[in-house]
Parts: structure tokens; sequence; C-alpha cells
């Protein structure tokens, strides 16, 4: 008998509760309980229930049979098969489909150049490109697969299955009902070359793959271009968090040879609202000891996320403490942070930050980075409940350890009601708080800068009350204003009486906005003129301010007539007067591009009480885009009175698609109020910085950064990389020099010279942010 076609080349089918066997040929159809089952199963079953016109009873029986241990289909979807030619052997039972079989749905599509399924011992057989996808799961890929739907027994030789970033390369592939399928002879990569080629790979006897969930190994070896460099006895990898083994090894003055060792890990992932993972750290350096730690951090949806970080190091050799040159720190060093947020109505909110040391050196030595960030920790505790014309919240802030200077809230409530209608155009606004506020300075030898300054503690009770009327004057807009700032302490630190003390503001700002059409720019401008008259409180004497009260300085000129703040000599009579700018462009998607935005400020005082008169300060501020791939930020002040320039910050960054390049310069000499209530000037600070990166091409990159400090003409810092990038790994070696320098109390510091080393592979990203290895080691 001849073979003869037994579908066309492509045939949509039902999948629904089989009904009596048609007559003749015809396609039978498949009912799928939802019990798991291995997919390539499926594949059969579809071909059985398309192609077999004999012994329909007996297929169909076999078919629910099998079906019952699988859920890979949708009972009610179409199932489309295409070949472009199908043959039935009736006299053997064998269907053959050749040149481009594929059978597919929404949940499994399966392909190969040539199949064939035998119906008396229920062999199907696949050759040729074979290839099987599951939407968000596996891919598997093959030359030869053999497999009986009776049995459930398989053998597939020379398979690659594509799970996330990861491709398998294994001899043998079966599976289990329960845990997943199980690959055997396994080599492991993320590279996407063709096996024979890649990078770097993990050999293994055996590897399990849980659908959606995981991947794991026992016993396998870690092989980089051919040479076998680690064995690791267990490996597994979440499919749906990050986790992994990190090691940065390196060399630095201060450590000497070490290794920063992470091993990242889920505890708890749940749904979204609920995850908990961790780290382990193990850090070794030859000159200073061991250390140990562990990180977790959560995100447990309404209730808050945050994070725990603990650490410990026997340290060999400790710092000499910089506030007592004689004495060292404690062999035995400690941290303690915590971080959490919780949003738990739309309008409350609940913020913890805390930090406790061992030592005030601690950071500096081991946390570099964060150190250079913030000198000391911030510690926060606060509650906030936010309204849409009002705001409380209650704080509890200041350094937990005694060898920090700082104020502490203890703790302090406060109110903020924003600009409300009072009376038909009058407007009140008023910012209070009031708590018991101790200032504690850290214990320091006689002669190291700076001193130690008073301690003192005291209820105070602080608020600034303000009216203000806006109205138009034509195209003017004129706010005039009148506001009373008062502060009460229950004692000041001269004498043990209750303070008041007032400051009263008389004032008015009138602005005129205006835009106009510069060639093919939008231009805006908007000059500015604020009067305002704060007399000297009769009342001011020594003892006046504790320093719990935020003075302004130079930077902050253009905030002085806010709530925030006080003037510096806690009197002004006087104008400010400024001009901002705005320049923009018109994008081809139709947005509006910035070009320029500056604020070019000044003020003059009238000289009362004993003030001089004339211009006390000059300022501006300039961010620019001339183009797509320039940026410019320029902030300077300069003070006629004393003809000296404040401050000035500039810098210019330069991207292209190859390269980028940043060159900046910071000066600061500024008016302090220094720790017993009197101004003095900050010691001047100039500094020079630059930072590059070139991106060779597709495989090299290089990169450089340097600090130099002009005030003392010596280099701070220069570090540099190159890096070495593949399809699935990226190897970067890192290189940093710190010269030796005296400090401001003549204590002299070694230099530092530190090289590192980092393998990072690619799509194992640090889903969860927790601390990368170079973190703690600062180029």
């Amino acid at each position: 008998m001849k073979n003869r076609p037994l579908l066309p080349p492509t045939t949509m089918l039902r999948l629904v509760t089989p009904p009596p066997c048609p007559r003749g040929g015809g396609a039978s159809r498949l009912h799928s309980p939802a019990t798991p089952f291995h997919p390539l199963l499926a594949c059969c079953m579809l071909l059985i229930s398309c192609s077999l016109p004999l012994s329909c009873a007996i297929a169909q029986d076999r078919i629910r049979q099998a079906t019952a241990k699988m859920s890979l289909v949708n009972p009610d979807e179409p199932v489309t098969i295409t070949a472009q030619r199908q043959n039935m052997d009736n006299r053997t039972g064998i269907w053959t489909g050749s040149g481009g079989v594929t059978i597919s749905n929404s949940t499994i599509v399966v392909s190969a150049d040539k199949m064939t399924l035998d119906q008396q011992t229920g062999d199907v057989e696949a050759l040729g490109n074979v290839r099987m996808i599951r939407p968000g799961m596996a891919e598997w890929r093959g030359e030869h697969l053999t497999f009986n739907y009776r049995s459930g027994t398989g053998l597939a030789e020379g398979n690659i299955v594509t799970v996330g970033r990861f491709t398998i390369h294994a001899r043998e592939l079966g599976h289990t009902t329960e845990s997943g399928i199980i690959f055997k002879d396994v080599s492991l990569t993320t590279c996407t070359n063709a096996p024979g080629l890649w990078h770097w790979h993990m050999n293994t006897g055996e590897v399990k793959y849980r659908p959606d969930k995981s991947i794991s190994a026992w016993h396998g070896s870690i092989w980089f271009f051919g040479v076998p460099v680690a064995y690791v006895p267990y490996f597994y990898r979440d499919l749906e968090t990050h986790y992994g083994f990190r090691l940065l090894p390196g060399y630095t003055s201060d450590w000497g040879l070490f290794g920063l060792g992470r091993y990242v890990y889920p505890y708890l992932h749940g749904p979204d609202w609920l995850q908990l993972t961790g780290q382990t750290r193990f850090d070794l350096r030859s000159k200073r000891g061991a250390a140990v730690g562990h990180d977790f951090k959560w995100d447990f949806g309404t209730f808050g996320q945050g994070n725990l970080e603990l650490y410990y190091a026997h340290d060999h050799h400790p710092e000499r403490l910089r506030y007592f040159p004689d004495r060292h720190a404690r062999n035995d060093r400690t941290r303690i942070n915590f971080t959490h947020e919780a949003n738990i109505t739309p309008v409350d909110r609940l913020f913890i930050k805390a930090q406790d040391l061992s030592d005030p050196e601690f950071l500096r030595e081991f946390f570099e980075p964060q150190y250079r960030k913030s000198m000391q920790p911030d510690n926060v505790a606060s509650y906030t409940h936010r309204e849409a014309d009002a705001a409380v919240g209650l704080t509890f802030s200041g350094p937990i350890d005694n060898f920090y200077d700082g104020i502490r809230h203890l703790p302090e409530v406060w109110l903020n009601i924003m600009p409300q209608p009072l009376l038909p155009g009058l407007y009140y606004e008023s910012q209070s708080r009031t708590g018991y506020l101790r200032k504690r300075t850290a214990p320091r030898a006689a002669d190291i800068i700076p001193r130690r300054g008073p301690e003192y503690s005291a209820f105070r009770a602080d608020t600034h009350q303000r009216l203000s009327m806006p109205l138009w004057l034509g195209i003017v807009r004129l706010v005039p204003r009148a506001a009373w700032h008062g502060t009460y302490y229950n004692h000041s630190w001269v004498d043990n009486s209750g303070h008041l003390r007032s400051l009263f503001e008389l004032g008015a700002e009138a602005s005129i906005r205006a835009h106009g059409s510069l060639g093919s720019y939008r231009h805006v401008v908007e000059p500015y003129l604020d009067y305002s008259w704060i007399p000297r409180s009769d009342n001011l004497r020594d003892g006046e301010n504790y320093v719990f009260n935020r003075p302004d300085s130079g930077l902050v000129w253009r905030d002085w007539f806010g709530l925030d703040g006080i003037p510096m000599w806690r009197q002004w009579h006087g104008l400010r007067f400024g001009l901002r700018n705005a320049l923009q462009s018109r994008e081809a998607d139709r947005t509006q591009r910035t070009i320029l935005e500056s604020d070019l400020y000044g003020a003059y005082t009238f000289g009362t009480q004993g003030d001089p008169e004339g211009v006390r300060i000059l300022g501006t501020t300039l961010r620019t885009a001339p183009h797509k791939n320039v940026r410019l930020h320029f902030a300077g002040e300069y003070d006629p009175k004393d003809n000296e320039i404040r401050t000035v910050d500039s810098r210019i960054t330069l991207l292209r698609p190859r390269w980028e390049l940043t060159v900046g310069d910071f000066y600061s000499r500024d008016i302090v109020l220094d720790s017993f209530g009197f101004w003095n000037r900050d010691p001047t600070a100039h500094l020079l910085y630059a930072e590059a990166s070139v991106t060779l091409n597709s495989v090299w990159a290089v990169g450089t950064h340097f600090r130099y400090e002009c005030r003392q003409s010596r280099l701070q810092e220069i570090t540099g990389f190159i890096k070495y990038s593949l399809d699935c790994m990226s190897l970067q070696a890192r290189i940093g020099y710190e010269p030796k320098y005296t400090d401001i109390n003549g204590r002299d510091e070694k230099a530092n010279f530190k090289i590192g080393f980092a393998v990072s592979l690619h799509g194992l990203e640090n889903k969860f942010k927790l601390d990368d290895d170079g973190n703690e080691f600062q180029f």
C-alpha cells in the first residue's frame, strides 16, 4: 500500500475532551489535566493526535494516560502543525514529517528538520536542528532526540538548553516528575559562542533545572580560556533573583594582599512585595587579618524596605586614632548599619537610618567610599504625616557614637503649614519645631585642630511665621511680606534663665517674567528685586546662639530670605537683585530641550546699625548644554567688601559614543560659625579633578581619574583601569596611588598604592543592589 499524506501542511487543532474515534483518516483530540510532565512528551502527544488514522481507540487511550501527567498545553487552544512533507506508512505504523516540522501554540514550540513516530513502540525521533521553546522558560536545542511517549524515557545527544543568560550543553537529557529536568555530563556557561569557543564554563556531571525557578549542580570545575582554575562543590542559581559567589583580589599598601569574597543568596522570594536576600562576606587582608560579615536586604511592600549590615574585623595592626595620635584602635573592630523606610499610608512615612562603629577610623580604613561621601554617619529616625496644606513629624537624630561631634535631637517635633489663604489676597505660612537638643563634642588631644568646643543642652522652641500678599501691578508680580522668627531656650550656656530671641522682617519681592524668540530658540528672562529689613534684636547677647540654628553661609545667600536659616550677622537692611535666563530649543519629537539656565545675582546693604554700606556679594549659577554631547556647570560668589572670591564650582563634561571626559575646579573660602559662636573663615580649599574613559573598540576600554589639591600643591589621588570585555564576561584591572602627605595637625599619612582585579559575568546583574566588592575598595 502506498504511503499517502495524512494532513495538509498546516492544520489547526483544538484540544478538547476526545470524542469517539472518527471514521477513516482524521485528527484525534487531546484532553490535558493539570499535572506536570516532561515538555517533550507534549510534542509527541500532539503528533499522535493529528497523525494516526489507524488503531484510533488504542492511540487515544494511550494519549489519555500520558497526558494525565502533563500541564503544558491549554486544552481549549488550537495547535498549529506545519511540515513541508507528511507521510504515514500504514503497514509499519510509522508517521514521518520532514522539511521544517513545527508544532506550536502559546505554551510550547517544537521544531526539527525531520520527525518520525512509531505507533507500535511509542518511539519518537527528531533529527536536525531540534529546538524546543517554552515562553518565559528554557530553550532546548540539539541535533538528535529520541523519546518514548509510553515509558517517559528519552535520550538527547548534544543538547543545548538556554536558561536565561545560561547555556547548558549536555550529553544526555532526562526528566523527573517533581524536581524538574536532569541534564547529564554538562558544560554550563553564559557565553554566546558555539561550544568549544567559550571563554569560561563550568564542567559538572549533573545539572538539575527547575523550569522558571532555578538551576543547581554539585562538584563542578570552573574553566577560563581552557584552563581549570577552581573547584565548586555546589552551584545554585535562582532564575528569579540575583545571587552567587564573587571575589575581588588585589593589593594595597595599607591592606597588603587581599581578597574580598561575597556569596549572595535569597532567604525568601515570594510575591513582588515579599523578598528577603542576603550576602555573606569573607575578607582576608595580609597586613590586617580576616574579617567576616553578613548583609540582609528586604522588601516587604507596604511594611517597608531596608537593609541590615553586620561586619567584624580582627585587625592585627589597627591605625592610630586621628584625635589621639598616641593611641590606636582596638583589635576587634565592628560596624552595624541599619536602614528601613516604609510608606505606611499614602500620607504617612517612617524612616530609620543608624550606624554604630567601634572607632572613628573604621569607615576610612575599611569602607572608604562611604567615608568619602560622609566622614560622619547620619543617624535619624523620623515619622512624617503630609497633607495637601500641612505636614507634621517627629524626629530623633544625631550621632550615636561619642567619638563624633554633633547635635542630638531627643526628640524634636515639627509642623509646617504651606501657604494658606487667610483673607482674600492674604496668605499665611509657617515652620515650627520644638524639642530637647544636646550638643556633644568628641574627646581629643589638646593640640588637635579643630579644638574641642563647649557642650550644652537645652529645650528649644523655634517658629517662623510669615504673611504675604501676592498681587500684580501691570506686568510686575509684587509679593509684600511680614515675618517673625522667634526662638526660645529654657536656658543659655552662659546663664540659667530662659532666653527668647526675636527677629522681625519686613520686605517685598518684585519680578517680571517674559519670553520671546531668539532666532530658532525660545528665550525666557526674569529680572527680580527683593527688599528686606531685619533689625537686630535688643536682647541678643553672649550665649545667644547655641549653634542649634543653622546660619546661612555664603553658598546660600539666595535663600537668606527663606524660612530656613538666619543671616550671618542677624540683621539686614538691603536689596537682593538678580536676573534669571533660560534658553530652549524644540527637538525633532517636539519636546523642549533647555540649552541654558542662568542666575546672576547680588546683594546691596544700606549700612544700618553699624554695617558697612555697599555691595556685599556678587554671584552666578550657569548650567548649559550647547550641544547634546556637551554639559557645562558653573557657580561662583565674589565678596567686593573683602575683595575676594568666596566660592567657585565649575565643570565641563564631553560625551561621545566612544569616550567621556569631565574636568572640574572647586574653590571655597567661606565664613562659618565655630563651636564657640565666633565667625571665622574656613581654610582655603582648592581642588582640581578630571575623569576620563575611552572605549577603544568592542573589546577594550580604559579610564583614569585624578584629584589635585592646589593649596598644598599635592596630588591627592590618581587611579586608572583597563577593561577587556567578551560576550559573556569582562576582565578589569584597577590601579590607584595616593601620595604621602602631612595633615593639618602635622601627622604624616603614608603613601598608599593599590591594585585590584575584577571578573564580571554578564547576565548576573546585582538585582538587589547589595554592596559590590568595589564599594569597599575605592579606585
